[in-house]
């Protein structure tokens, strides 16, 4: 019930006008590594390899707390419905001058079409399995509002069952363009 409280709090929060980010200049490989250095036990215990592939150059304005959030929410999902056989998490992130497209694949039980449209909906559990007791239906909801709030959008695709997800989000970066093509902080 604490659980339900604290997750519809924090979602109204960020639904809220009035709620403003501390954005600030962050390295995006050092923070999704600190994420995966939280969840190492849960990692080790579920016998899954993680690979984070994000430049370590790479610079992102962002809120640092609710990029941690983000993260640890789509990690955690990964791992949830992650396959019994093959445990596999990818993260990667492209530079797109103005923005970052950051994704997250997994090798899991997958989705189907009619499962992504409903997926970032309040509430919204895919299926019977994924009726856990200490999942609310609220995790993907918040992801999606902290990439609002940040200005970008998040999605996922799936090939369908049994044969894993991506989930894509876009940051913002620090780079600007200039007229001659240079980029400049």
């Amino acid at each position: 019930m604490r659980n339900l409280v604290n997750k519809t709090l924090e979602l109204a929060q960020l639904n809220a006008k009035s709620t403003f980010l501390d954005v600030e200049e962050i390295m995006l490989y050092d923070e999704v590594n600190e994420v995966l250095q939280t969840k190492k036990l849960m990692f080790l215990e579920k016998n899954i390899t993680i690979s984070n592939n994000i430049s370590r150059q790479l610079i992102v304005q962002v809120d640092a707390i609710q990029i941690k959030e983000l993260f640890d929410n789509i990690i955690v999902n990964a791992v949830k419905y992650s396959s019994p056989l093959e445990n596999q998490i990818t993260i990667d992130a492209k530079d797109e001058g103005y923005q970052v497209i950051v994704s997250i694949k997994d090798n899991g039980i997958g989705l189907t079409s009619e499962q992504l449209e409903h997926l970032f909906h309040e509430f919204y559990k895919a299926d019977i399995s994924r009726h856990y007791l200490d999942s609310i239906g609220l995790g993907l909801s918040i992801c999606k509002r902290i990439v609002e709030k940040h200005g970008g959008k998040i999605w996922a695709e799936s090939p369908g069952l049994g044969k894993g997800s991506t989930f894509y989000f876009t940051l913002p970066t620090t780079k600007k363009k200039s007229n001659n093509g240079n980029n400049t902080s």
